[in-house]
């Protein structure tokens, strides 16, 4: 396959995972805010029903995109012969697709047949579905701190990279914790909204770095025979 291997062409399943998360954000509009009447939520998901559906469709397979950049990401760190914070870097990786597609079972659910049979238990839903993909931010920031030391010590991938992903790590920390009841610093606040910002840009820059380090590494000779 030339430059272009089977590991470089893994590598670009970030741009799919970043691809695809945008689309569904773009599918229906936000949900009402948290303690809306429950009339009002309720009447959301039973209008939005089709977009809905769609919408966890393709975050679920923005998570298949996820994992498989996820191991791109491992790979390369152990290969630089970080073992132990690459599996840490796993782990966070697959905290963060499992309490996505929590919150996405849920607000599909709600759009599927809860909202308008069980009315009543939509509100309560809806927090759920919300708290999760809020805690997602603590499971980022464990794969962004794991892949910036491991960046650090190897020198894997530049150290400009390292820095900014130990940034990343922190504004992503904080944003797991982002639960109070209103304003920004809640699930619905101006800084959860960054926080997923700035993680997709994360995901763009590091599949950037993956598929140019990877091609570098095709390119480099190999041994000499004696």
């Amino acid at each position: 396959m030339g430059k272009w291997s089977a590991d470089r062409l893994a590598a670009t399943s970030g741009f799919v995972f970043v691809a695809l998360s945008v689309a569904a954000f773009a599918v229906v509009p936000s949900p009402p805010s948290l303690g809306s009447p429950t009339a009002k939520t309720a009447a959301y998901y039973v209008e939005h029903h089709r977009g809905g559906l769609v919408q966890a469709v393709l975050f679920g397979l923005a998570v298949i995109a996820f994992l498989w950049f996820v191991g791109s990401v491992t790979a390369v760190l152990r290969e630089a012969g970080e073992a132990r914070l690459a599996t840490v870097a796993l782990g966070g990786g697959i905290a963060a697709a499992g309490l996505s597609l929590l919150g996405t079972t849920i607000e599909a659910a709600l759009f599927e047949r809860v909202a308008l049979e069980s009315p009543s238990l939509v509100n309560g839903l809806h927090v759920v579905a919300v708290t999760a993909s809020t805690l997602i931010g603590l499971a980022a920031a464990t794969l962004a701190f794991a892949t910036a030391i491991a960046v650090w010590r190897s020198r894997a991938l530049p150290a400009w990279y390292a820095i900014a992903s130990a940034v990343g790590g922190v504004i992503f920390l904080f944003g797991g914790g982002a639960l109070t009841f209103s304003g920004f610093y809640s699930p619905e606040g101006a800084y959860t909204a960054i926080g997923t910002i700035v993680f997709l840009l994360w995901v763009l820059i590091t599949t950037v770095e993956l598929v140019r380090h990877l091609g570098r590494s095709a390119e480099a000779p190999g041994p000499v025979a004696a």
